[in-house]
Parts: C-alpha cells; structure tokens; sequence
C-alpha cells in the first residue's frame, strides 16, 4: 500500500514538474523545493517505518517436530 502511494506522488510530482506552466506564473523554483522537501520527507517515513517493523515483529517459530510414527 505504501509503495503505490509513492509511485502516485512520485508520477504526480513528475508531471508537475514537466509542466509548463510553473514558468509561465514564475513559480518553478518554489514548486521543485516543495517536491524536494516532500519526497525527502515521505522516504525518510517510509524507512524508519520499515526499520521499526522489522525491530518490533517477533520471528515466527517452528512447531516441534513429532516423532515420526513406525
């Protein structure tokens, strides 16, 4: 879930960043800091959630194994 939440802003901050537009109002600088901020941020949330997880999940163990029957 969290990755295609990243591949939808990734593509919605790549066509943003294409257009045209932000030259014609004047307002490209502020836009490509804004997405640099908000990418850097998202990445660094996704990978402290993902070393938490993996920290806090207990392993899962093995049942014994039963003798096998002759």
């Amino acid at each position: 879930m969290a990755k295609d939440a990243v591949g939808y802003a990734l593509t919605a901050l790549n066509r943003l960043a294409s257009s045209e537009v932000l030259d014609k109002i004047g307002m490209r600088k502020t836009v490509e800091r804004l997405a640099y901020t908000l990418t850097k941020s998202g990445f660094q949330v996704l990978t402290t959630t993902a070393r938490t997880s993996c920290v806090t999940r207990p392993k899962k163990r093995m049942p014994p194994r039963r003798p096998a029957m002759r």
